[in-house]
């Protein structure tokens, strides 16, 4: 009897004790945060030390000596007894029920329902999401309700609660929770800006859509996939991730095999491949090609490219009319003009090359027809017929074709073989007229038999496991990582030693980038199966020859970083000369080691101009000042050079292309000399410079470049970049700009001025 009586008491002590809302708020801090003194508490319940004291004692007196809901240690700071903890568990029961029956707090959710709000869900989330300690999560879950409580909001979203939440971790100094608990997406303002300013020459629903995704994919990329540092240095600037939306879900580009396509059947869109089983005549054949690149497009970031392309579809032309090949062209050109998202590199043997001179032939309804030294004819006559298709299309439309490069190979027997005389000329006529081709030279000694290059300046040659077949074809470039060499010498200020330890540093981090891409590619491809095409079975083998996929190391700004180390830009002295070549060969070494301590394959790359070279240039600008930094253009419109040679250097024709010959050897994952034409020019010219490249020159690929100006009031065509049309005199909005510095032409965008800055530096030719 006595015992239930003591029972009794302690039962009318504790609900006596929850008599006060004062005590319950010192019960839930010590929930939350203990031991915590006498004075902490008073703190924490915002109540006066001097005023309050008092009245403070007694209420934790009540809690201590009669209620036994708290404990006192030796040191004087005070914790919640076994009871406490069980009835702060009751009071927080008692008030979720009651908020229920009341309705007081409802939440919006992600899955775009209303429901009551639930203090467990949240730290459900921190366990599941974050890792976090079941106790710990428990406590925090239980502090954001309290906040959420006093903020007396009534209708709460899901992305709200998580504010609160972050902002709780991080003043508990848990910030590697914070991290990741974050949540990824845009600002409103940010949404909105995308909406009505999506910065491009295409503004479309579809391209703002683009463009809001790959922020909320490239904010995954940096705050869940990469270390921190790394991902801290991209955003700094210290080096740059292309394409970052894309990093962790596609490969960059490759490098199709027609030949296994038209040889092997596959899974792959199996409608499509049954129509290509039954193909016998050319026209089907080029009616199906588009349908089964644009199946491609949605595994790749970047472009890709046919090799060997006339020689492999000149068995379907065989007894076929000039005029019948010409219109069979035509429609594949306009199919892959009108139907690809993305630009097509087509590589062109103007001759037989060796290696498919005793390969089988493969023809109509997959028949072996022989070898492919049997058709070069055919394929000769293709390559005549799709220049003048792309002459007639161009001179039609008054403007060069974007998406369609066309990448001419040009073998040291050409010179001196005049039946083919008459196609160069129109090839070069081509050039002459929009310059939109491409030259790759075979003359080096470096450059390998069998090589095959990308509209993007990007190059697969035989030098990693020394097949053609497995080293060019099927394969691509999985991804570029960018390294920003002028703040390597602004860091390392004129000292050599400091300056590669740097190089060293970045190159570390941009290889790790990489690596991180290249598991993460194969996740998608033997895991998620999220790649359909690369995956699709040829034979027993996946298309996609990933092993065999080039991981490219490149840079931005030699010149600017070589000036402000050296002093002079590299056109200018031999010392200036010398240091550039030995920062390209340690980038060489470096991937000669990552070669043997990886197995993966790594290139060095010279990098296509983007948006990036303006962005880090002002990054460096606001990190060094204006005075410190070595950068292009004026004001705003700055940025860093991706041309080996600066563009304005006043250097006759000769000396640039022998001075550029001695870096495309340096970067066997991709080069490009562009040669600007100030006025248009006779094919005749262009077809002399071109054999004196070939023949005198180390260059390994180059191309000839017009900046036109179209007018879409005159729908006609003008030679360099006019801000009003010289012949009805219409205003930039009217206008579109077409220009190039390194890889594909571009229109340039309206808001963007940089790129105008580097073209009116860039010293012409002819």
């Amino acid at each position: 009897m006595s015992e239930g009586l003591e029972d009794w008491k302690l039962t009318s002590a504790v609900l006596s004790a929850l008599s006060s809302e004062t005590r319950i708020q010192i019960l839930k801090v010590l929930s939350m945060k203990s031991p915590l003194s006498f004075t902490k508490i008073m703190q924490l319940l915002d109540m006066d030390p001097k005023k309050e004291a008092g009245k403070f004692a007694y209420h934790l007196g009540e809690l201590t000596k009669k209620a036994q809901l708290v404990d006192c240690d030796e040191d004087n700071n005070y914790t919640l007894t076994s009871l406490g903890e069980k009835t702060v568990e009751f009071i927080r029961m008692l008030e979720e029920f009651s908020r229920r029956e009341k309705g007081e707090l409802f939440v919006r959710t992600s899955r775009l329902a209303i429901e009551r709000f639930d203090r467990k869900k949240i730290a459900d989330s921190l366990m599941r999401e974050a890792r976090v300690p079941k106790q710990l999560a428990e406590n925090i879950a239980m502090e954001a309700e309290e906040r959420l409580l006093k903020s007396k909001i009534r209708y709460l979203t899901a992305p709200l609660i998580r504010e609160f939440v972050n902002a709780i971790l991080l003043e508990k100094g848990l910030e590697e929770y914070r991290h990741a608990l974050t949540r990824l997406g845009l600002p409103v303002y940010d949404v909105t800006t995308i909406i009505k300013n999506p910065k491009s020459e295409v503004s479309n629903a579809e391209r703002i859509h683009k463009l809001a995704g790959d922020a909320v994919l490239e904010q995954y990329l940096l705050l869940k996939i990469l270390p921190r540092e790394i991902a801290d240095a991209h955003l700094s600037g210290a080096i740059h991730i292309p394409d970052a939306s894309y990093w962790v879900l596609r490969p960059n580009n490759i490098q199709h095999d027609i030949y296994s396509l038209l040889s092997l059947k596959s899974r792959l869109g199996e409608r499509i491949f049954t129509q290509l089983n039954r193909i016998n005549d050319p026209k089907t054949l080029i009616m199906q090609l588009p349908k089964l690149l644009n199946l491609f497009q949605a595994d790749l970031s970047g472009e890709q490219s046919l090799d060997n392309f006339n020689f492999f579809i000149a068995p379907f032309l065989r007894g076929l009319s000039y005029n019948e090949i010409k219109n069979i062209t035509r429609y594949f050109i306009s199919e892959l003009c009108h139907n690809m998202g993305r630009s097509i590199s087509i590589n062109l043997e103007i001759v037989l090359p060796k290696h498919l001179k005793n390969k089988p032939a493969i023809g109509p309804n997959w028949k072996t027809v022989g070898k492919y030294q049997d058709f070069e004819g055919e394929a000769q006559l293709f390559v005549d017929a799709l220049i003048e298709v792309l002459l007639e299309e161009e001179n039609l439309a008054r403007k060069p074709i974007l998406n369609c490069h066309t990448i001419f190979k040009l073998r040291p027997d050409i010179w001196k073989n005049d039946a083919i005389l008459p196609i160069l000329n129109k090839i070069f006529e081509l050039s002459a007229n929009w310059g939109n081709s491409f030259f790759i030279n075979f003359s080096p000694k470096w450059q390998n038999d069998n090589v095959n290059y990308t509209g993007a300046a990007e190059r697969l040659g035989t030098d990693w496991s020394k097949d053609w077949e497995l080293d060019t074809l099927r394969t691509g470039n999985l991804g570029t990582v960018i390294v920003n060499l002028p703040r390597i010498s602004y860091e390392s200020n004129g000292d050599d030693t400091l300056f590669f330890e740097l190089l060293n540093e970045r190159l570390g981090m941009a290889s790790a980038v990489l690596k991180i891409k290249s598991q993460a590619i194969r996740e998608r491809m033997f895991n998620d199966r999220t790649l359909p095409a690369l995956t699709s079975d040829l034979d027993g083998d996946l298309y996609y020859r990933i092993d065999n996929a080039t991981h490219s190391l490149s840079f931005v700004g030699l010149d600017e970083a070589v000036k402000k180390h050296v002093g002079t830009s590299i056109d200018n002295n031999k010392a200036s000369l010398d240091f550039a070549i030995r920062i390209l060969k340690y980038l060489n070494e470096y991937t000669d080691e990552l070669k043997i301590n990886t197995g993966l394959r790594w290139v060095v790359t010279q990098p296509v101009s983007g948006y990036y070279v303006n962005r880090l240039a002002k990054l460096d600008v606001e990190m060094f000042g204006k005075k410190n930094v070595s950068v292009r253009g004026v004001g705003n419109n700055i940025y860093y050079s991706t041309s080996n040679i600066r563009i304005s250097a006043p250097l006759t024709i000769d000396e640039r292309i022998r001075m550029e010959g001695m870096f495309h050897e340096l970067l066997l994952g991709g080069h490009l000399m562009n040669i600007p034409l100030g006025r248009k020019v006779s094919s005749d010219k262009l077809l002399d410079l071109s054999e004196k490249i070939c023949t005198e020159t180390q260059i390994g690929c180059f191309t000839f470049t017009r900046y036109l100006t179209y007018c879409f009031h005159c729908l006609e065509s003008f030679n360099g970049i006019q801000n009003k049309c010289p012949k009805c005199g219409s205003s930039s909005d009217n206008l579109a700009k077409y220009c190039r510095s390194i890889g594909s032409y571009f229109i340039l965008p309206t808001s963007s001025k940089w790129e105008e800055q580097e073209i009116k530096e860039a010293h012409n030719y002819f």
